[in-house]
């Protein structure tokens, strides 16, 4: 019983926390820790926007993707591993493609277009030619929200006084439209005149067209005016110029889309989308879509909104500021389900640094490296692998019983044994195992726990493993709890236990006439 408690508390330990408890992580423990995960300099897709893994907080959602269904929503992910890594990792790389992972890192793939999804770590497709998935569809929550409501406003009238403007509201569809002009084409001025402008070349007549028409369904007045080559139009009104400059922000780099805004429906943020468009897009022969921006945050978010809405996405730096030029960001957007890359495209390179991964409830989330979007695996590769036949070793797509589909208390418990995974639940009453598709009584998965791990475990490990059995699961898995409650109290009689144990272990080695490790 001793073994299998250790095990299941391995399970739960993220590997930063053994750093900060002072564990040496030799290869020997790498069973207990996960070491499938990314780069430092990968993005995860949140609900809060693009963040660095080591950026996202307790609190966020993420984008998870099921390769069984090609969907993809938010939801909290199961727990964040982190550790250093020195050594090979794999680097799948081309005009469309940055995926930067350790050797056992879950891919989902093909061998063709027409062909079934499968699954392997990445190792096993270094200099092979695969396709892998560009686009997938978002299964987002409908809303009911139809206005927009400008807040109240109190307007300074001099020796007047001051007069109260009551809240405006603004349909939903009419604001997404107006918020689209003002980043592409807009300008502000809330700080002299409050002052909201836009313009439009006259070689454009049906944008102008269509900013002429959403400016009149607005309950405030505007003004519009032109010259040999431009129509322009200005609206002075301090509370509509505070309240778009809060949301949206002023000043071309500093533009940004608030996070409500892109997690609405689809049908919403397809109208903001054209609208962007309408401004700063580039339309290339029908086959790719280009957005330009000065804002690098905002090529971000127009990033995320095509993803929600099926293109095929990656954003580069145009060119770099120079002179006066600021720095002009493209976001590129594809109607293409696939990225091909090619066998010389993915290779072995080195790398020393930190690596990251979530573990999530489908196998795969949604990440960015170098502006490249990505559709990929986390932690668990044998979890993945339960949605495949054969593990991407025999071609066809099974039906996954999907564990996010079943209520919580019918959920199997997932543990790692090896490179395998066990999946705990209760089957007629009794407790089973299945570990590679074969089911296992409660007793013979102890005995296989106790025959692979029974030697492996350092006095050291033992020792934390049997103080970290005193903490509950949710204290482990957070940043602050761990720190607070584990680490503080126990940092001083830590580093005085270990100090003792190396001085023992150099000590034995010298008796036996062996080199001490470092």
């Amino acid at each position: 019983m001793a073994g299998i408690n250790r095990f299941c508390v391995m399970a739960t330990l993220q590997a930063a926390r053994a750093h900060m408890l002072g564990l040496k992580l030799d290869e020997a423990y790498s069973w207990g820790l996960n070491r499938a995960c990314y780069s430092e300099d990968t993005y995860v897709l949140t609900a809060n926007g693009w963040k660095l893994h080591s950026d996202v907080s307790d609190t966020d959602r993420i984008m998870v993707f099921s390769p069984r269904d090609d969907k993809m929503w938010y939801e909290k992910p199961n727990a964040l591993l982190a550790y250093e890594n020195s050594g090979e990792m794999v680097h799948f790389r081309s005009t469309l493609v940055d995926i930067l992972t350790t050797p056992e890192h879950t891919i989902v793939y093909k061998w063709g277009s027409s062909r079934p999804w499968r699954i392997t770590q990445a190792k096993a497709l270094v200099e092979k030619r695969v396709i892998l998935p560009a686009v997938a569809d978002w299964d987002c929550k409908e809303s009911d929200m139809g206005w927009v409501e400008v807040p109240q406003f109190l307007k300074r009238n001099g020796s007047i006084g001051p007069t109260l403007l009551s809240a405006v509201k603004i349909p939903i569809p009419t604001w997404l439209e107006l918020a689209g002009y003002y980043l592409s084409e807009g300008g502000m001025d809330s700080k002299n005149h409050y002052n909201f402008t836009l313009a439009q070349s006259k070689k454009k007549p049906d944008y102008i067209d269509k900013i002429r028409y959403i400016l009149r369904c607005l309950p405030f007045h505007s003004h519009e005016y032109s010259d040999d080559t431009m129509v322009r139009w200005n609206v002075g009104n301090k509370q509509l110029c505070e309240y778009i400059t809060g949301e949206f922000g002023e000043g071309h780099q500093n533009k940004h889309i608030p996070s409500w805004i892109k997690n609405l429906p689809r049908h919403h943020l397809v109208i903001l989308f054209d609208s962007l468009l309408l401004g700063d897009g580039t339309f290339r022969n029908g086959r790719f879509i280009r957005y330009s921006s000065t804002s690098e945050r905002l090529a971000y978010d127009v990033a995320e909104i095509a993803i929600k809405l099926g293109y095929s996405t990656n954003l580069r730096v145009a060119y770099a500021s120079h002179g006066r030029r600021d720095t002009l960001y493209q976001v590129t957007l594809r109607k293409a389900k696939y990225h091909d890359v090619s066998k010389q495209k993915i290779s072995f390179e080195n790398y020393t640094g930190v690596v990251y991964c979530f573990s999530t409830s489908t196998g795969f989330y949604v990440t960015m490296r170098n502006g490249k979007i990505a559709f990929q695996g986390n932690t668990f590769y044998a979890a993945a692998k339960r949605g495949f036949k054969g593990g991407g070793g025999s071609g066809g797509r099974s039906k996954l019983k999907s564990a996010e589909n079943r209520p919580p208390e019918a959920r199997p418990d997932v543990f790692r044994l090896g490179d395998d995974m066990a999946f705990r639940e209760v089957r007629g009453g009794r407790m089973l195992f299945t570990i590679g598709g074969k089911v296992q009584s409660e007793a013979d998965f102890k005995r296989q726990v106790a025959s692979r791990f029974g030697e492996k475990f350092s006095a050291a490990w033992r020792g934390a493993l049997d103080l970290l059995g005193n903490y509950d699961r949710d204290t482990l898995l957070s940043q602050n709890s761990f720190y607070r409650d584990v680490y503080k109290p126990n940092r001083d009689s830590l580093v005085e236990k270990w100090s003792g144990l190396v001085d023992a272990q150099v000590k034995e080695e010298k008796t036996a006439g062996r080199t001490s490790r470092p």
